[in-house]
């Protein structure tokens, strides 16, 4: 029996803008080769990556099949289900979740979700069934470990408390992403088998939520110390590295990518030292933005495309678990969460470079689209060492929302 889906509100269509044939080492089956080789008439497209059997890629990163205008030679020919999995499954990500469950959601790094443009996802729902039937995605749902205790309904309870809090667009970005932090850290002390009870909507959650509300300041006044800089700047590296970008991977190109993070974290560096994609300003230039006082108020829609990310994360239960590094409930939506610091220094980067004085939703889409990329994605964030750095961040939250030197 197929899983049951839970599937993103979210809208795609594919612009064919050939971004995906360029970002990505597309791992295929011995199947999925030797029945290319035969369509193509040809058997020099495949190169090692790790272990893995990939397509080749250019100098420039171009899969070999992608053509002049940017569009995969395999499709145009022979047509879209012919294609390897992987390329099929793309921009899609399919988790399994509780028993009998999996979510899918639609990655924001791939330009036309980011830009909401096509159908909405669940028309997709036939092909994103087969998908999840073929491609056996990691892990098998969620552990009893993970979910911290909880059961489904009581974690959509709480998940809902957050949306409250999201919905809000008449309060200040800043302070909504202080408020859902402290509202999680009280959520956390209680704990999840506290949280199970059924009572705890009716009561506890408002009382806890009008408190979190007097007690936030209008904004942090804490300032951050060197060492939150220096951590926060490397945390950004590590989204901002783009290991399946560099078609060759040896000694020399590790050494260079460990040096370009550390001068980064240094603040030595700029942005486009990670990627062209990125604009080549360093992120002290950005300073004058990134302070709330200095860009005022905002209207909502600068940060829509900001608030979609975190709710489709929130709807699809892609936040935790095998979504991202196996951490608990807690820890997944602390992660994600603290994806507003880079986001913030990101979309003001983005700003500074085209030489605005405030952001624009364009900043803030750009800065998401990166962010999504690496969330939960990135090996150098596997480790342990980055749960208790992550732990750091949470901790000087506010502080770092105000940092006058990202």
């Amino acid at each position: 029996m197929a899983p049951k889906l839970t599937i993103a509100r979210q809208h795609y269509d594919c612009i064919l803008c050939g971004r995906c044939c360029r970002r990505f080492f597309v791992p295929m089956t011995v199947a999925e080769r030797e029945r290319i080789a035969k369509l193509m008439h040809r058997d020099d497209f495949t190169e090692k990556h790790g272990s893995a059997e990939c397509f080749r890629r250019g100098e420039d990163g171009s899969c070999v099949f992608q053509n002049q205008k940017g569009l995969c030679e395999i499709h145009r020919l022979h047509g879209f289900d012919v294609k390897a999995l992987v390329c099929r499954g793309y921009p899609f990500s399919l988790m399994p979740t509780f028993p009998g469950e999996a979510s899918v959601l639609a990655r924001m790094d791939c330009p036309a979700v980011a830009q909401e443009h096509g159908r909405v996802l669940s028309d997709y729902a036939p092909q994103l069934t087969r998908l999840l039937e073929e491609l056996h995605p990691r892990g098998g749902g969620f552990t009893s470990a993970q979910l911290a205790q909880m059961d489904k309904a009581s974690i959509q309870t709480l998940l809902k408390q957050f949306t409250r809090i999201l919905d809000d667009t008449q309060t200040p970005m800043q302070v909504t992403m202080g408020l859902l932090m402290e509202f999680l850290k009280r959520c956390r002390q209680l704990g999840g088998l506290f949280l199970s009870d059924p009572e705890v909507s009716s009561t506890v959650y408002p009382s806890m939520l009008q408190s979190c509300r007097q007690d936030l300041p209008d904004l942090p006044k804490a300032e951050g110390t060197k060492l939150d800089s220096v951590i926060l700047r490397r945390w950004l590296a590590a989204f901002l590295r783009r290991d399946e970008e560099t078609p060759r991977h040896t000694f020399a190109t590790r050494m260079k990518a460990a040096w370009r993070s550390l001068l980064f974290s240094l603040g030595k560096a700029s942005l486009r030292s990670f990627s062209q994609e990125h604009p080549d300003i360093s992120l002290k230039k950005a300073t004058s933005i990134c302070r709330p006082t200095a860009q005022g108020p905002l209207p909502a829609s600068v940060w829509e495309s900001y608030r979609r990310f975190l709710h489709v994360h929130l709807e699809t239960f892609q936040f935790f678990g095998g979504a991202y590094y196996g951490c608990d409930l807690f820890e997944g939506l602390c992660a994600l969460f603290l994806t507003f610091l880079p986001a913030r220094l990101l979309a003001c980067a983005h700003a500074a470079a085209e030489e605005r004085s405030s952001l624009q939703s364009e900043d803030v889409q750009y800065a998401v689209m990166a962010i999504d990329h690496a969330f939960g994605r990135t090996p150098e964030l596997r480790s342990k060492s980055w749960r208790s750095r992550e732990a750091t961040l949470a901790e000087h939250f506010s502080s770092l929302i105000l940092l006058d030197k990202p």
